[in-house]
Order: structure tokens, then sequence, then C-alpha cells
């Protein structure tokens, strides 16, 4: 009984101050958030947008390893009158062969494609997507 009451007090002081660090982090991150102006404030948000974009095409061009096309064509079929995608050329170098990718299920890269506005290119994706199910049947 002893060995089980000491047991007990060590967990609770433990969760103790494993919630003072977390408030402490709390409270750091919220000093972090009032200091910094308005400038800084839209700085992240512009950083975090372009992360989060980044990964939309990581995603984007790995279902397209994953499947056996070419994400160039499908961007250009997408976007006949823009330039080749700077981005995509950078991201394709982080994709690897479809036999180390995970599965990249097909309503995840519409629903990433169609979440940043890419509606024209998620229509030549499902487009493709169509194709390849009609040759399976």
């Amino acid at each position: 009984m002893h060995s089980l009451k000491m047991n007990f007090t060590f967990n609770y002081i433990f969760i103790l101050d494993l919630y003072e660090l977390i408030v402490n982090a709390v409270k750091l991150k919220a000093k972090e958030v009032n200091a910094m102006n308005g400038d800084d404030i839209e700085k992240r948000v512009i950083e975090q947008y372009q992360q989060d974009e980044n990964m939309m095409i990581l995603v984007f061009a790995q279902w397209c390893v994953n499947h056996d096309l070419n994400p160039h064509h499908l961007y250009k079929r997408a976007y006949p009158n823009q330039p080749m995608n700077a981005e995509l050329e950078k991201t394709l170098e982080l994709t690897v062969s479809k036999e180390e990718a995970g599965d990249i299920e097909d309503a995840t890269v519409l629903d990433v494609l169609s979440l940043f506005g890419n509606n024209d290119l998620a229509m030549v994706v499902n487009a493709e997507m169509e194709k390849k199910n009609s040759i399976d049947k």
C-alpha cells in the first residue's frame, strides 16, 4: 500500500509540473503574439500560407508520382497560358518513388487542390482519376 501511495504522489507531482510547464509555454507564446506588431503578424500569416501551399504542391506532386503521371503535364493542361510553376519544380525534388511513398487518397488531393483555389487543376486530376477507374473496370 505504501508503494502505491508513493507512486500516486509521484504521478500527481509529475502531472502538476507538466501542467505548470504547459501554462508557462502558453503564457510565453501569448506574450510573443502580443509583442508582434501588425507587420509581424502579416508576415507570419504569409509565411504560414506559403508553407501550407508548398504542402499542397507536394501532395499533388507525390500523388502524380504514385499514379505514374507527369505533374508538369497536368499543370500545363489546367493552366495552358501560365509559365511552368517554379514551386512545383522545387517540390518535385522532395517526392519519393511510389514504392517508398504512402498512399494518397484521391479525395485528399482533390480537397487540398480545391482548398487553395486550384479548381482547374483539380478538374484535370479528377479527369485522370476517372480515366484510370474506367481502365481498371
